[in-house]
């Protein structure tokens, strides 16, 4: 997990998971009951969340310590932007919607590709 002024990144299924041998579980399955204990805490009223799922690079460095970088990074990270313009605490991308074998409202579309809402 990373922190960034006014964004928390959280990464599921990254290769440290996997190398310590944690159990091989798709990481959207992993991230939403994460997501939803977050938000069952009163005091986090004002968070909004992007969420979604695809191959990452992952580098690590003394200076930066461990970075991942990626079309799923860049993609939750403006679904956490257009939360607030949507209304709604949490969106959810079609790749990690689709691992995580929700059933969920769609929003709209991104670049060809939808956009739901993660009841929380």
């Amino acid at each position: 997990m990373g922190i960034e002024n006014d964004i928390a990144l959280a990464c599921f299924g990254s290769p440290p998971q996997r190398l310590c041998g944690e159990a091989v579980t798709h990481p959207a399955a992993l991230a939403i009951p994460c997501i939803k204990e977050i938000f069952n805490n009163p005091q986090i009223t004002a968070w909004h969340l992007g969420i979604d799922a695809g191959e990452c690079s992952f580098s690590w460095s003394e200076e930066t310590g461990y970075t991942a970088h990626g079309r799923p990074m860049i993609r939750a990270r403006i679904f956490s932007s257009l939360a607030i313009r949507y209304k709604v605490r949490a969106i959810i991308g079609e790749s990690a919607r689709r691992s995580s074998g929700l059933n969920l409202r769609k929003l709209a579309s991104l670049a060809g590709d939808d956009f739901y809402e993660l009841p929380v």
